[in-house]
């Protein structure tokens, strides 16, 4: 088995088909793994399903925000870094002091 696309560090990297894959005959080949539309291609669905995280958090986050961490509690974005597909935050905890955060993984929620 293999994975069509891999993000790393924020990079999303599209896989190429084996060089060798045209030595197969083609009745024998059954293409289940094929991206369906071009969107896909263009990460269109990744953009669309990257609007929350894992714990109800919103991606769009501005520097100044107020959040509140599952375990440190509440804290104040210093930064945001956009990456590829996440957002890398530095945010001030009164208890723990700065954090460096992937909202894609991180345990918080903006606080409104």
């Amino acid at each position: 088995s293999s994975s069509v696309s891999h993000s790393i560090y924020g990079d999303t990297s599209f896989r190429n088909v084996s060089r060798f894959i045209n030595e197969i005959p083609q009745d024998l080949v059954i293409d289940e793994n094929r991206i369906e539309s071009e969107s896909m291609k263009r990460g269109e669905a990744q953009g669309r399903a990257a609007d929350k995280n894992g714990y109800g958090g919103d991606y769009r986050y501005r520097k100044g925000d107020l959040i509140n961490h599952k375990f440190w509690g509440q804290g104040k974005i210093l930064k945001v870094k956009k990456l590829a597909d996440d957002s890398e935050l530095d945010v001030m905890f009164d208890q723990v002091g700065i954090k460096h955060l992937l909202v894609s993984f991180a345990p918080i929620k903006k606080i409104k």
